[in-house]
């Protein structure tokens, strides 16, 4: 019989924090392509595939659920690679920016 201390909901931060650490350890960072023209990237692509894979965990389909989630959670937050909260708009727009899964699962 589990003790309520080691029973972690999918809410508990250590929960989602190791939950995070386990997507970064799966996912493989595809080849550069060549340098495109314009402003560098604020936030790696590896932070919105974390923060993608907490918002369909925690049901947060809403673009302003997971923006409330990293105001509220600063060491999930960093876990994930954020240095500050990105902007509502572009946590919104970022879908459209990632590249096809290449995985077979």
């Amino acid at each position: 019989m589990r003790s309520m201390a080691t029973n972690q909901t999918p809410t508990d931060p250590d929960a989602l924090s190791g939950f995070v650490e386990r997507v970064k350890e799966k996912h493989q960072t595809p080849p550069p392509g060549p340098p495109k023209r314009g402003r560098k990237r604020d936030f790696p692509a590896l932070s919105f595939l974390s923060l993608a894979a907490v918002a369909v965990t925690l049901r947060a389909f809403s673009d302003s659920e997971p923006r409330k989630l990293l105001e509220k959670d600063e060491r999930l937050r960093q876990a994930m690679g954020f240095q500050r909260v990105p902007h509502h708009i572009l946590i919104g727009r970022w879908p459209e920016g990632l590249a096809p899964c290449q995985h077979r699962y």
